[in-house]
């Protein structure tokens, strides 16, 4: 496949929001399913089912899989798949990224009180039960920069496209456009979903609904039932009579865990050090 990309995530940074913008391109050919996984846990279907994933017909190809940022053998299958693959992968500020994150597990029915940080299952709250022989904690998970820069390594710095997850609220419009002239289509195109709020954060009106909403999804994926599991999770209807919002910029869900007594000095590492390889990101971060 060629002019072929892929948004590698992680999530909580803007991904469904960049899928829609992608599906409505006309130029775009999107996989089927967000979140195919195929570079990491669907492998053994070959390349031929992950190529009936997408149309015939489009300028760019592409897919968006979340959790592939955290393995470097998924990486490594998509350089052996297309060598010049463009690789979007996504940065929040870290503080609000793992506020949301932990507002992800409320989502689903889970509870990470006094945890630490160090030691709540990332792959668990996003959409994957964890593997206890490579246990990847929600710190392990934001601190990705290691990844980027294998990526720019493997593919070249021009092929690793940086999205700053903040820009949607302050510039979607330009955002758009790199992104296009990024993966090779009409730049001019224009989304309807450029100003929309998408995968807003909620939580269960009732706990058990979070949780047997979590074990449904993962019944689906079981049986490769994405596009049912595609429809779910769109659904404003099932949205608004299992869910209600959760406002993440009045709530502080770090302040549950040991984050202002432990590891609040490693978080802020992390930022500056994202910092120090990108300083475009002050103007959205602060310093």
């Amino acid at each position: 496949m060629e002019n072929f990309f892929i948004n590698i995530g992680p999530g909580r940074c803007g991904t469904s929001w960049l899928y829609s913008a992608f599906s409505e391109h006309p130029e775009i050919s999107m996989a089927k399913i967000k979140e195919t996984e195929f570079f990491n846990y669907e492998y053994v279907r070959g390349v031929e089912w992950y190529k009936s994933l997408f149309k015939k017909n489009g300028v760019a190809f592409g897919e968006i899989s979340n959790n592939y940022f955290l393995n470097k053998n998924a990486i490594e299958r998509i350089h052996n798949f297309n060598s010049e693959t463009k690789i979007i992968i996504n940065l929040r500020e870290p503080h609000t990224l793992l506020n949301s994150i932990l507002g992800f597990a409320k989502r689903r029915g889970l509870e990470f009180k006094n945890f630490k940080l160090s030691n709540i299952p990332y792959l668990k709250i996003m959409g994957k039960e964890d593997d206890s022989r490579n246990f990847i904690s929600v710190l392990d998970a934001i601190n990705h920069i290691e990844i980027i820069n294998f990526c720019e390594q493997l593919f070249g710095e021009e092929n690793v496209y940086i999205f700053i997850f903040e820009r949607i609220n302050y510039e979607p419009e330009l955002l758009l456009e790199e992104i296009y002239r990024f993966i090779g289509v009409n730049e001019n195109f224009k989304s309807s979903i450029t100003h929309s709020r998408i995968n807003q954060a909620i939580i269960p009106r009732v706990k058990i609904f979070g949780t047997l909403s979590y074990k449904f999804a993962a019944f689906l994926r079981f049986f490769h039932l994405y596009r049912l599991l595609d429809f779910l999770k769109k659904s404003n209807i099932i949205k608004k009579i299992f869910f209600k919002r959760l406002d993440l910029k009045n709530t502080d869900l770090l302040a549950e865990t040991d984050y202002n007594y432990i590891q609040k000095d490693e978080i802020l590492s992390i930022k500056k050090e994202f910092i120090i390889k990108f300083p475009e990101l002050k103007r959205f971060w602060g310093a």
